[in-house]
């Protein structure tokens, strides 16, 4: 019996965006989360090497493990065939799971945002080390980034840290991270951009052939994170009229990101451009 396996399902947020955010906030919502699939199913009936029988539709891999090239092919398209719990099939080729050989521990590297750009890549290995110190290997695909299907199949489990890390990046990467608190606490937002040197204030994440700029706000009372696309209408409220300090008198002060602003006689304030808009202050309204 063949198993169809995408193996994209072990870092499920692979990217067709808002409607699919969406849907996962009403389920955060209602407490229904999805499970991750954890194990490769197994079939029942288990082969052993002398019984596989050759098939003109495979090249079978004779070699004691497959190649590094195909080994990368197989882990960027995250999707293959397992048949009985014994053997590969993946893009014309079939070989046991005891020829795929494991990734080299001393080639991935972690990565780190260089002014607050963080680029993991395309159909490339890194390395994410867990709060417990074990290093991970996960891998950048054109649209995600996550575990090695490899791996999975391999040893039927993946690193949930590691998984969730991967997780947390490909919701980066989406066209509105609104939703991001709702899976993530903001004590664990705050950690992993640490962790990757990032500072507050406008990030670009490039997995693959994506590339998102977000917003990382220092706000006590809004989220964290958010999209350029939101910033830009914030920004616009507060320095443009009919804005959000239409309802407020000129002369009256406002805080932005800590600093105070004078509001003008357009009822605007004058602000730079990358200034915390969401981390900001009212004047106190006397009723």
């Amino acid at each position: 019996m063949a198993l169809d396996i995408d193996f994209s399902n072990f870092a499920p947020l692979q990217r067709n965006r808002s409607e699919y955010y969406n849907r996962m906030a009403l389920k955060l919502l209602n407490g229904q989360r999805n499970n991750k699939k954890e194990k490769v199913l197994k079939d029942e009936f288990i082969r052993s090497e002398a019984t596989l029988a050759k098939q003109d539709s495979f090249t079978d891999i004779t070699t004691p493990y497959i190649s590094e090239e195909l080994l990368l092919d197989m882990n960027s398209a995250c999707k293959c065939v397992v048949n009985d719990d014994i053997y590969v099939e993946y893009n014309g080729y079939r070989f046991l799971k005891s020829q795929i050989p494991d990734i080299d521990t001393s080639k991935p590297e972690t990565v780190t945002a260089k002014n607050n750009v963080i680029d993991f890549g395309k159909n490339k290995y890194f390395k994410y080390v867990t709060s417990d110190g074990k290093e991970c290997n996960l891998i950048s695909r054109a649209h995600s980034i996550g575990t090695l299907s490899s791996e999975a199949v391999k040893y039927d489990s993946i690193n949930k840290e590691a998984g969730r890390y991967a997780d947390f990046w490909d919701y980066m990467i989406s066209e509105d991270p609104v939703y991001i608190e709702l899976s993530f606490s903001r004590e664990e937002i705050k950690g992993y951009l640490s962790e990757a040197g990032i500072e507050p204030g406008f990030i670009t994440i490039k997995i693959g052939d994506e590339v998102a700029t977000q917003y990382y706000s220092q706000s006590k009372i809004q989220g964290l994170i958010h999209s350029k696309e939101r910033y830009d209408v914030d920004y616009n409220k507060l320095t443009s009229p009919p804005g959000y300090l239409k309802d407020f008198e000129p002369g009256e002060t406002v805080k932005v990101g800590g600093v105070e602003y004078i509001i003008n006689e357009k009822r605007c304030i004058d602000i730079p451009y990358g200034a915390d808009v969401f981390d900001i202050e009212y004047p106190k309204v006397n009723w």
